[in-house]
């Protein structure tokens, strides 16, 4: 009976969490989840998708040049629109109960590392972790790093303790979707190397399940690359061999002293904890614990992999040529909110009291830095783009539309305004023709064209029937129907 009754308590700190978890993320919602133009981009890609029964093979392109990743990223997209296809903000939500499904993957994860205390402990963390809730409710390609990192990281685990073949498969194919969705996810190969040399894992059948668990993901990629002459793959390997030695680490601020005691502790801090304080904190008891470990020869395999891998991509960020946005380093962020976890399990064994003191701290002051997020969030777009179709819809009642946008300069306010009208079914590349503009300044003329919504100076909508498409593009009046914008992800290459 006992026994029973102290399984359900488990069971309950749990539901807890999880409900913690949820509330954080969904809390406010409508004034929180991001709709900036990439955002819009993505879901009006998906729904074009979905619409034409097409499956995109190719995802977006990089920032760091003309490359792209895998389909992937618009699949996940896409299955979160098939949710409710009626509403906008479906895949928003697909991807916020994803980031609440990573807790639960955290709690089984600290289950297989040191049992139910630290599964406890790690799942508290992600829960309250900033980065993780503020993340949450964006739709953003990086997100599922940080997902794929706590599958990598459970594969190895469940390797070392049963050695089924299968979770070496995993552990590649975990690696390979990372960077398919996107590129940060290489950095991953860190950990997967490390850990098949701390097992010794160098035969070749077992070689070839993790090589073919990393490659699989980027097979729709490789498909149409081999239609054109390797175009894609020729530009992924110039970018990493020639245009990023172009920007110099003192461009981006990548000095060594700055980035070990400024950018390391405040991303750290940033996770768990709300400050830089809590960050050096943090590496402090990590450290500690490390050491102790090593001197008293009871550090494991799994624990070993976990920090040198931690520190080895962390070493591997500094040398990164690209800037370092909060959201680029997601797949780095299950590693450190376990090692973090590990060390405050490690100390409740010695001192309770201190251990316990340490961790409601750095729920508090996560949960009061997110609650400030929280309640100070706006979404202007979203308030925006409603007041634009509503004006449409009753301009031009029973009609659809066909959206163009000013030199493709209005793309943060164009994109959302497609995405709303495609949701509604109000668009068609034969529709009515509207234009966006901003009129700032006298240079820009309209004519022949009438504005039939916004001031001088802001944001207006423009009835562009007065000229045909053909005319419309030489005036610089760039189509962005989800025709338009799918095609030139998933079929430029036609164009070359």
């Amino acid at each position: 009976m006992l026994k029973s009754d102290k399984k359900k308590s488990f069971d309950w700190v749990l539901i807890g969490i999880i409900v913690l978890s949820a509330v954080l993320r969904f809390y406010n919602y409508g004034s929180r989840w991001g709709l900036a133009y990439d955002q819009a981009w993505f879901a009006v890609i998906a729904r074009h998708a979905l619409a034409t029964l097409q499956l995109p093979f190719l995802g977006p392109f990089a920032s760091g040049g003309p490359f792209q990743t895998g389909g992937e990223w618009f699949w996940i997209v896409m299955i979160g629109t098939m949710l409710n296809p009626l509403s906008v903000i479906s895949p928003w939500v697909f991807i916020t109960l994803l980031s609440i499904f990573q807790v639960y993957l955290l709690y089984v994860l600290g289950s297989h590392y040191g049992g139910k205390s630290l599964s406890y402990i790690l799942a508290f963390l992600g829960a309250v972790s900033i980065s993780q809730v503020l993340q949450a409710t964006n739709l953003t390609n990086q997100m599922p790093s940080s997902l794929c990192a706590s599958l990598l990281l459970l594969a190895i685990v469940l390797y070392l303790k049963k050695e089924k073949n299968r979770y070496l498969f995993f552990s590649g194919f975990a690696v390979g979707l990372s960077s398919s969705i996107h590129l940060q996810g290489v950095l991953l190969l860190i950990p997967l190397c490390g850990f098949l040399a701390f097992t010794k894992t160098i035969s070749p059948k077992k070689l070839l399940l993790v090589g073919i668990g990393v490659s699989l993901p980027w097979v729709p990629v490789l498909l149409i690359d081999m239609q054109n002459n390797f175009y894609n793959t020729k530009n992924m390997l110039m970018y990493f061999t020639n245009s990023q030695s172009k920007v110099s680490y003192d461009e981006l601020g990548r000095r060594w002293l700055t980035f070990i005691t400024d950018y390391v502790p405040s991303s750290w801090g940033r996770m768990v904890g709300g400050n830089i304080f809590f960050g050096y904190l943090e590496i402090f008891l990590v450290g500690l614990t490390f050491l102790l470990g090593i001197l008293k020869k009871v550090i494991d395999k799994k624990w070993m992999i976990a920090v040198v891998s931690t520190i080895l991509m962390t070493i591997a960020l500094r040398y990164i040529r690209t800037p370092l946005y909060e959201n680029y380093t997601t797949f780095i962020h299950p590693f450190v909110l376990l090692l973090i976890a590990w060390s405050i399990w490690s100390l409740y064994k010695r001192l309770r009291f201190i251990a316990v003191i340490i961790l409601v701290a750095i729920v508090s002051f996560s949960v009061f830095a997110l609650w400030k997020d929280i309640g100070n969030s706006t979404n202007f777009t979203n308030i925006t783009t409603k007041r634009y179709v509503l004006f449409l819809k009753n301009k031009f009642p029973k009609e659809k539309f066909a959206i163009y946008d000013y030199e493709y300069n209005n793309k943060q306010n164009t994109l959302p305004l497609v995405l709303y009208l495609q949701t509604e079914g109000l668009l068609d590349d034969k529709g009515h023709r509207i234009g966006m503009v901003i009129v700032a300044n006298s240079k820009i003329r309209i004519d022949p064209h009438k504005t039939i919504h916004g001031g001088n100076g802001g944001y207006q909508l423009v009835d562009l029937t007065a000229s045909e498409s053909a005319e419309l593009q030489k005036g610089r009046w760039a189509f962005v129907n989800p025709s338009v914008i799918y095609n030139s992800v998933q079929y430029w290459y036609k164009d070359k």
